[in-house]
């Protein structure tokens, strides 16, 4: 009698060790991300450059991003450099990280052209297009 007994509790606890082994294995195995720009990067600062709008105009453009996800933006137009050299477009609001914690998303009004995607580097934001391609290399802001 105590052997048929011992068969069923040594294989039910031989089945609790394999799934609780299984269970550990898939954890292990998908692991969240850690290395984003979002969580892996010192983000937050002065960031100053060149920016190209979507009608092919440069702007001298001062992004200054917070801990908070909010920001301040202050931006030239090229050709009003020269002719006034004080008036610039100032804005702020609020940004937030696409899914792969790589690029950012200003949003609110910006201004009439100005680009509201960036790509979150080591010490600089890289322009890129709404489905996360690179506009044109030329074209960063590189943190202060």
């Amino acid at each position: 009698m105590k052997k048929t007994l011992q068969l069923p509790l040594l294989i039910t606890a031989l089945c609790a060790i394999v799934s609780c082994r299984t269970t550990q294995h898939a954890a292990i195995a998908n692991p969240p991300n850690i290395h984003t720009s979002q969580l892996s990067l010192d983000w937050a600062g002065v960031y100053r450059g060149e920016v190209l709008t979507v009608r092919g105009e440069r702007l001298a453009a001062t992004l200054t991003l917070q801990d908070n996800t909010t920001f301040s933006l202050r931006y030239q137009e090229e050709y009003s450099r020269e002719e006034r050299p004080n008036e610039f477009q100032v804005f702020s609001g609020s940004f937030h990280w696409d899914v792969s914690g790589r690029i950012i998303h200003l949003d609110g009004a910006l201004g009439e052209g100005f680009p509201p995607y960036f790509m979150v580097q080591e010490g600089r934001l890289l322009q890129v297009s709404e489905s996360g391609d690179v506009v044109n290399e030329d074209f960063v802001l590189l943190k202060q």
